[in-house]
């Protein structure tokens, strides 16, 4: 398996960042736009093996609602767990 190259028949796994620099970006500084920028930059869109998963900052194959609900739902038995810790 060849990794690295985004081509037909390929595995692909990328992340696609909403990132608008106010400096230019270029391969002088992108060390800084990585380390400052890009790290509070949102994910817009994301591919797994060749799925998206996420597109326009939606997820598609997962139902937010829900797993939100069950999250509020557990929410007080893990704080109680981590009160007694």
């Amino acid at each position: 398996m060849r990794l690295g190259e985004i081509a037909e028949g390929r595995p692909a796994d990328l992340a696609i960042m909403d990132y608008k620099p106010p400096t230019l970006l270029s391969d002088a500084n992108f060390l800084g736009h990585l380390i400052f920028g890009l790290v509070d930059a949102t994910v817009d869109t994301t591919v797994c093996r060749g799925k998206i998963l996420m597109q326009g900052k939606k997820l598609l194959t997962l139902d937010e609602e829900r797993i939100a609900a069950r999250s509020r739902e557990l929410a007080p038995q893990m704080w109680q767990r981590l009160a007694s810790l």
